[in-house]
């Protein structure tokens, strides 16, 4: 016999046997720990985690009611503001312009003017009403012009409540359901994140079915209703 085989008798066997002894023994000290604990220190430490839970909660929940409260007050303000602007127009008798350095179509925003969106557009808003209007023909449009006018007299208002509640607001959006007419604040934001280009080409996503009308074919524009 071959001196290996002598070492694989003498030792594989007794090496095997303590193997499964103690993973005999390592079972029967678990089962006897495990149907042995502490009910009491256990369910106190549930009792502990729950009140833990619940002060972080809490505490999650006033900060965001107090964000919420916030941001629906800048939003009142700003609708009040919208209004009293619009009845002014409304009973002024003057022939108002629009204000194409503020409030920039859309349509007419490209590349170039996002590459510089930092010093050109910050304090800008934008809008759009179809795949067709613009700044040079949307006067024959005399209900959304009214909009656009007021809209434009309050972007001072719009940038104060904005400042006022950055990091938690990108942009203040505006949609008008009577026209369908979209505007946004500040033109800085939807050139940081494309969202520019997305609402101006729906179509370049191909693969997206929420960009097709009720026939079947691609919008020119985002329809935003």
């Amino acid at each position: 016999m071959k001196l290996e085989d002598k070492f694989f008798i003498s030792f594989f066997y007794p090496f095997l046997i303590s193997v499964f002894l103690c993973t005999l023994v390592v079972t029967i000290l678990l089962g006897i720990f495990t149907n042995n604990y502490d009910k009491n220190t256990t369910q106190n430490i549930l009792n502990l985690e729950k009140k833990y839970s619940k002060i972080i909660l809490n505490t999650i929940n006033i900060l965001v009611t107090n964000k919420i409260l916030k941001f629906q007050a800048s939003l009142n303000e700003l609708i009040l503001n919208y209004q009293k602007m619009a009845q002014k127009l409304l009973q002024s008798d003057q022939e108002l312009k629009l204000n194409n350095n503020y409030l920039r179509c859309l349509l007419n925003i490209d590349y170039d003017y996002c590459d510089d969106f930092y010093e050109e557009s910050l304090y800008s808003a934008f809008w759009i009403l179809d795949a067709y209007t613009t700044e040079e023909n949307v006067e024959e449009n005399e209900v959304v012009t009214q909009q656009l006018l007021a809209f434009s007299k309050i972007i001072p208002n719009i940038n104060s409540a904005y400042e006022g509640t950055l990091p938690d607001i990108f942009a203040y959006n505006f949609y008008f359901e009577k026209t369908e007419l979209f505007a946004s604040y500040p033109v800085s934001d939807a050139c940081e994140f494309d969202f520019i280009f997305s609402m101006k080409y729906p179509y370049y996503d191909l693969h997206s079915d929420d960009c097709l009308d009720e026939e079947g074919n691609y919008y020119k524009v985002f329809e935003f209703k």
